[in-house]
């Protein structure tokens, strides 16, 4: 910046303050450079007599580089320079990252007044912001009305519809491209992923590999992910050999995206390994390789893992202590891990997570120590009603005492005394431990508050609640849950009489 000041100042005092060629790029060095500084970039766009569109697109540029949109938003608003057909997709990309569509649809206005209304680059930002703010029926009516669509418009569109969770319009989509690039084929293979259609990520990353498209480390990461969900290890192994054969040095996202996927399959000791061998490390990598051991090892050695990383200079993170808290929890090291829980805050500053405590719970329950377990639980914090939801179900499937449960039952209560909803943890709680007086006493207190009673059940499965109601035909899984229940209907009709099954049984059954 020193040397740029001197070349400003002669600028000055030749006269060539305002030329704009020469302004220009003093401030788009201050603006973009790592060694600028913004604050001077404006200084200079301030002090000239006709700011161009050039140097106003640097600066919002700046400030959106810094995540800083609303600044960028302002300083739009205040500057006397020319839009042009660059400008409007950094305003809309502003919005986007303050998720604030009204905005959006203001800069929609202003492409329309600006004649930009058939730039495809100025509509492909606004399909973009439309379909991150929720807004996908405006990013598809942007989409039709096109007078043409590159690679780049139907990513973004199909984007849209993966983050919403809508695959089967994301796939049509996708399959109507008249051309595709590695970005679009990722755009959906990476929304499968996210939405758990493992099998179907599987399947598109074939089809990508017939049809001659090679594959980058954003395909090779979600195909990882994949394979460590389903475990299906032969095919993790041979996106392993791909990217030996691909990549002298792997890259350190795709090599953390490897040590996840042998830690989930069980396999710690290839694990190990790639780990060992990767050029660079960061928090990400040890996060994930603490995490495998956590689940998989003794707790010592993730305990051991995590000195290795303080060592080496790698401050933890709140993931880190999710890692270290489940490894003392699995191997029963209440000491280390009371230890651990206690660092946290005393040492790096972190503020506990329901997660942290959780791990406590889920320590003293393991050594059915219950009454540490529930002095835990009434020190968490009980503001993130899913996570109570789920830890309600746990308690009682875990420890079969209801003295937790009920507690975190009373509180989510509490928290929404009507919303009825609420209530019905506590009610199944009461129905699995056949206490039908308390049971009774909720339906009761609904009833008081005039709430109608609940008649459905709620099924745990990976930390989500599913709720069922009599009738209901809603859950999108309904037919298939159906007919495997007609075959188990079936199965159990060809089953022996249960006097049968269970004779020669001594004792009550």
């Amino acid at each position: 910046m020193s040397d740029l000041k001197s070349v400003h100042a002669v600028f000055v005092v030749s006269g060539h303050s305002d030329d704009p060629l020469l302004t220009g790029r003093l401030v788009k060095f201050c603006a973009l450079s790592p060694t600028g500084c913004l604050s001077y970039a404006l200084h200079l766009q301030s002090n000239l007599s006709a700011p161009s569109s050039f140097t106003l697109n640097t600066v919002l540029k700046a400030f959106i580089r810094k995540s800083r949109p609303s600044d960028a938003i302002a300083f739009f608003k205040s500057s006397p320079a020319p839009p042009n057909h660059y400008t409007v997709p950094l305003l809309v990309n502003a919005a986007a990252h303050l998720g604030n569509i009204h905005q959006g649809e203001i800069f929609h206005a202003l492409t329309i007044k600006l004649g930009f209304e058939s730039v495809i680059p100025v509509l492909n930002s606004l399909i973009d912001m439309y379909a991150s703010c929720d807004g996908l029926d405006l990013a598809r009516q942007v989409f039709n009305e096109m007078p043409d669509r590159d690679v780049v418009s139907y990513t973004s569109l199909i984007n849209g519809y993966t983050k919403a969770g809508h695959l089967d319009a994301a796939s049509s989509l996708f399959w109507e491209m008249p051309n595709r690039n590695v970005v679009s084929w990722n755009t959906l293979l990476c929304g499968y992923v996210h939405n758990r259609r493992f099998w179907k990520g599987l399947w598109l990353f074939r089809q990508m590999l017939e049809m001659h498209f090679e594959p980058d480390d954003a395909t090779l990461v979600s195909i990882l992910s994949a394979s460590g969900h389903l475990k299906t290890i032969t095919y993790g192994k041979s996106v392993h050999a791909l990217l030996i054969r691909k990549w002298f040095d792997v890259p350190v996202h795709v090599g953390t995206a490897l040590v996840e996927f042998y830690c989930k399959c069980g396999l710690l000791k290839p694990a190990v390994l790639v780990f060992a061998r990767m050029e660079e490390l960061d928090l990400i990598c040890w996060n994930a390789l603490i995490s495998g051991v956590a689940t998989q090892g003794p707790g010592e050695d993730a305990i051991g893992l995590f000195q290795r990383m303080l060592n080496a200079g790698i401050r933890p993170d709140d993931i880190t202590f999710v890692g270290i808290l489940t490894a003392c929890a699995h191997s029963g090291l209440v000491n280390e891990g009371l230890h651990h829980f206690e660092m946290m805050t005393s040492v790096f500053g972190i503020k506990p997570r329901f997660v942290h405590y959780w791990c406590l719970v889920d320590l003293f329950v393991r050594l059915d120590n219950i009454d540490k377990a529930l002095n835990v639980i009434r020190e968490m914090p009980l503001d993130n009603l899913s996570s109570v939801w789920s830890a309600i179900i746990a308690v009682a499937k875990i420890c079969g005492s209801t003295d937790v449960g009920e507690y975190l039952g009373k509180q989510l209560i509490k928290l929404e005394p009507y919303n009825r909803k609420r209530y019905l943890p506590l009610l199944n709680l009461y129905a699995a431990a056949q206490r039908w007086d308390k049971y009774n006493e909720v339906q009761k207190l609904m009833k008081e508050r005039g709430l109608r009673s609940i008649e459905s059940t709620l099924i745990d499965l990976n930390i989500i609640a599913h709720d069922f109601s009599v009738g209901d035909r809603n859950q999108p899984e309904m037919d298939k849950i159906y007919s495997v229940l007609e075959g188990m209907a079936k199965k159990l009709n060809m089953q022996l009489p249960c006097t049968d099954i269970v004779s020669g049984i001594p004792g009550e059954v």
